[in-house]
């Protein structure tokens, strides 16, 4: 299936943005559940980046894009995505609220990966936030948010748009490069993750242990 181009992508975000911010306070409710906000801006999310999330395509169930959990999940993340019957990374997916900065939900996530053999990154996810998390790092309760690549609110997510080539960079290769000084600068994020999360051609260089984290966290 094609991958989405930074155009299209844009211009998909942007609708789902202005109905997310029309009836924002809906969606920020605890009645609004993470069915709800998985079907109606999550799932189309990822599908505006290009990933088959429906398997529309038909392919067998190992060559898909994306692997789906409904209901409870029991112990796995809610979103698999998958390049070459590869899983690239995870993502977990919760209601706005509460949000995403929950510890729990954080650690939740960062296990998931951790205790995969191969899958070295994993997001959370709710449509209100984003956070996204090298997870080649042990899950520690005393420091969470350990090996956070990037966290992002809604109302940036556009203007992150057009400058995620680093970050593509050092997801996609392995190479050592400080995270947080692509955000000091002003906007690597958006094109490097677009790159990686919608067209992730070459797999990164795997670290020789899960001691040794994938990307250098300081500034």
């Amino acid at each position: 299936m094609p991958r989405a181009n930074k155009e299209s992508f844009a211009k998909a975000l942007q609708s789902l943005l202005r109905k997310y911010e029309l009836d924002r306070d809906t969606y920020i409710s605890p009645e609004y559940n993470e069915a709800q906000a998985r079907s109606q801006f999550i799932s189309p999310f990822f599908r505006a980046l290009g990933w088959d999330v429906e398997n529309e395509a038909g392919v067998p169930y190992n060559l898909c894009d994306v692997w789906e959990e409904k209901g409870e999940t029991h112990g796995r993340p809610d979103y698999t995505f998958r390049l070459d019957a590869q899983t690239k990374f995870f993502i977990e997916a919760k209601a706005p609220c509460p949000d995403v900065s929950n510890v729990d939900h954080i650690l939740q996530t960062k296990r998931y990966a951790w205790n995969s053999r191969d899958v070295f990154y994993a997001g959370l996810f709710d449509f209100e936030e984003i956070l996204f998390f090298d997870a080649s790092l042990e899950p520690d309760e005393r420091r969470p948010r350990d090996g956070e690549a990037f966290h992002l609110i809604f109302n940036e997510y556009l203007s992150n748009i057009g400058g995620w080539h680093s970050l593509n960079s050092l997801v996609l290769f392995g190479v050592a490069y400080p995270l947080r000084f692509c955000f000091a600068k002003g906007g690597a994020f958006d094109f490097a993750f677009f790159l990686f999360v919608s067209h992730p051609q070459k797999p990164f260089n795997r670290p020789n242990s899960r001691l040794t984290p994938i990307f250098d966290h300081s500034l």
